[in-house]
């Protein structure tokens, strides 16, 4: 399914998405989708989401050009001179410094492939986006464990807020009304036709 899954999406999306993300998004797709009939409904309906996939891919893209530069930033920026015989402590103090920079970097990097997969993943699960106010992820490890979490504050904030998703079981009455004994009456006010 996930192949079929992926020739679809690269006839609309062609030039537009890289493949890596056509091949990763068509892996979640496949979960989801169970005939080959479904498949463009499935691609349909991420056609008319709020976030369009190009637009997600551009902003990997700028992130990704973003990180290019700066690193290319330091590199300029740390550029030695011929070593000498000796080394001298400012050598190592600014290769230090270009180490400390570059593992923020990729700190930052993992945050924010983080950051991104979580997002897909609360869109998919239909988690309302309020509840990541204090939410931080570093990996993308993480994101299985968050979403749990966060589904479960969904369901209770739902519970709550007393709104019933499609799949809830229906509920039951309760209070006064519902005793035997009131139903049991107001079958005996029912006259017949």
């Amino acid at each position: 399914m996930k192949e079929k899954i992926i020739t679809e999406l690269k006839k609309k999306h062609s030039g537009q998405l890289t493949a890596k993300f056509m091949e990763s998004l068509a892996e979640r797709l496949s979960a989801k989708v169970e005939k080959e009939e479904d498949i463009q409904g499935v691609i349909d309906e991420l056609d008319n989401s709020p976030i369009k996939l190009t637009d997600l891919q551009a902003e990997g893209d700028r992130r990704a050009t973003e990180l290019q530069k700066k690193i290319d930033e330091l590199q300029g920026q740390t550029k030695m001179q011929p070593i000498k015989d000796t080394v001298d402590d400012t050598v190592i103090g600014q290769l230090k410094k270009f180490s400390e920079k570059l593992e923020q970097l990729e700190r930052d990097n993992k945050k924010e492939k983080a950051r991104s997969a979580l997002l897909q993943r609360l869109k998919e699960k239909d988690i309302p986006a309020v509840l990541l106010e204090n939410v931080t992820v570093d990996t993308v490890e993480q994101v299985d464990e968050v979403v749990e979490k966060l589904e479960r504050q969904a369901t209770e904030l739902r519970k709550q807020l007393g709104v019933q998703l499609p799949t809830d079981p229906p509920r039951r009455a309760t209070g006064p009304d519902s005793k035997t004994e009131q139903i049991i009456n107001d079958l005996k006010t029912i006259k017949p036709r």
